[in-house]
């Protein structure tokens, strides 16, 4: 399928792409609103890629109108919005986002801009965001391209439930073994797959992504998976059982372990454990590697922490690499066994020497919830380290 090649953007049409940015702040949740709307009701096979609960709670039409606002306020200049558009690229991959299916999103993002617009769209400002929309289009699908042509495979694969397990009351563990011999496990610590599954209320297929929680190496995936509101975390607690089939997708993601030179700061909220568990299980099973570790977990109480005891065990037994901290933001959170500290987690209450700070070479792999993540990326960049040995997972992104 031929896409459009409108070509670079000239400098007057960069000019009105910035000049556009206030009105998109005002203007732009009410235009991707009315995008989604029509764009899935009108087209069944989008329905299973976009999250039903993120359209529910324009949540996902939240985080297209600041991504369009941030395009425009930064088309001069893109890089700034590289680390961005990498993450989405991962996802998009992950999901199975074709190229034709840019064409399909820019006839409804058009409409929607014609019909809340009106005459503040002119065809100058429209011609000049029909080109930047299919530039920042080919960016994505070149870099989705590049992604799938380095997959083990590509699409949805059938794989069986071996084996469920309850981690914690409300954080289970599936164990997954492809139906296909053939199919390849291999991936990189930190990496997230795409499990698509029926859910009967709605009557659809869903997708969602979830971190592997396991170092790689195994003949399973295995995925740690909190009961959340909404549907798919329900049917996969619910409903599911061992011996379900289930299809996944080749694991994709760069929240990876960089340079092991120096050390590993692993700070993580909830469920945000299961990328870092995987990266921590990686990096204890080299052999030869002293890289000092850290591990950061916060959770409301200990009962609700999963791995809590294995993570212990191994602070115990590998204690001259490993050390952890644990905090717990329920205020009647009690255990006299578990060394804690209570409340929200500020890096100041913790000894320097858990953190690293002094050491350049140390990198800080953080997952959680985006608030949890912008507080621990201002308490680091307080206390001099970099932005460029940060890396972030947003479990709800």
């Amino acid at each position: 399928m031929s896409l459009p090649q409108p070509g670079p953007l000239s400098a007057d049409q960069r000019n009105l792409i910035k000049a556009t940015a206030p009105i998109l702040a005002e203007k732009g949740l009410d235009i991707t609103m009315y995008m989604y709307k029509n764009m899935i009701a009108e087209n069944d096979d989008l329905k299973a890629l976009f999250n039903h609960s993120a359209q529910v709670s324009n949540r996902q039409s939240e985080l297209l109108a600041k991504a369009l606002l941030a395009y425009a306020e930064n088309i001069e200049d893109l890089t700034p919005l590289l680390g961005v558009v990498d993450r989405i690229t991962q996802r998009h991959a992950s999901l199975g986002v074709r190229a034709e299916q840019y064409i399909v999103v820019e006839k409804y993002l058009f409409d929607a801009m014609k019909t809340i617009l009106k005459d503040q769209l002119t065809q100058s400002i429209a011609e000049a965001w029909y080109a930047a929309y299919w530039q920042l289009a080919h960016i994505f699908i070149n870099a989705e391209s590049s992604l799938y042509n380095k997959a083990h495979w590509q699409g949805f694969r059938d794989f069986k439930i071996v084996r469920k397990s309850n981690e914690t009351d409300t954080v289970v563990s599936l164990y997954l073994q492809p139906l296909e011999q053939e199919t390849v496990l291999q991936y990189s610590p930190g990496q997230f797959i795409s499990i698509k599954v029926h859910v009967p209320s709605l009557g659809i297929d869903q997708i969602r992504q979830f971190s592997l929680s396991e170092a790689p190496g195994n003949d399973y995936f295995r995925v740690s998976v909190k009961k959340e509101p909404g549907e798919v975390s329900n049917v996969i607690h619910d409903v599911l059982k061992e011996d379900d089939v289930v299809q996944i997708t080749c694991p994709f993601g760069s929240f990876t372990p960089k340079d092991r030179n120096g050390p590993a700061v692993l700070i993580s909220a909830g469920v945000g454990a299961t990328p870092v568990l995987s990266m921590l299980n990686t990096m204890l099973e080299d052999q030869n590697s002293k890289q000092q570790i850290t591990w950061i977990q916060v959770d409301k109480t200990p009962s609700s922490q999963p791995f809590l005891e294995y993570v212990r065990t191994l602070a115990k037994t590998q204690g001259n690499i490993l050390k952890t901290a644990f905090y717990y933001t329920d205020a009647n959170a009690q255990s006299e066994s578990i060394p804690h500290l209570k409340g929200r987690p500020g890096l100041d209450k913790l000894d320097r020497g858990l953190l690293h700070i002094s050491n350049p070479d140390s990198r800080y792999y953080i997952c959680g919830p985006s608030s949890f993540m912008v507080s621990i990326v201002k308490q680091l960049s307080g206390l001099g380290v970099t932005s460029d040995r940060i890396h972030l997972e947003s479990f709800g992104a």
